[in-house]
């Protein structure tokens, strides 16, 4: 990424992914308007704030589920999520497969 500003806002995401991310915080750290900041960050990384969250805390569920012997539910509330459904259905829907399959895998 060759703005800045974007890289201070994945960074903030990245170092927040267990937290409740509104398009907020990570527009004030890259000192934009909420819009601005949802335009310029869907030109830069191909994907919304929101898209890149999800893709993020799945990617680090993956690392989770590989590596840690965590019930489902704590490795949920690890990346972000209070509703392990809700984790579940984002797994799925990037992975194809849910998150018990792919442990047992």
């Amino acid at each position: 990424m060759d703005d800045r500003r974007i890289r201070l806002a994945v960074e903030f995401i990245n170092d927040y992914l267990a937290e409740d991310i509104s398009l907020i915080e990570p527009a004030e750290e890259a000192a934009m308007s909420a819009f601005n900041f949802a335009r310029a960050f869907k030109a830069a990384t191909g994907q919304s704030p929101l898209q890149y969250v999800i893709g993020a805390r799945i990617d680090l569920a993956k690392l989770l589920l590989r590596t840690m012997r965590l019930s489902l539910s704590l490795i949920a509330l690890h990346i972000g999520y209070n509703d392990v459904s809700r984790f579940g259905q984002h797994f799925r829907t990037r992975v194809g497969v849910t998150p018990a399959a792919f442990r047992a895998h």
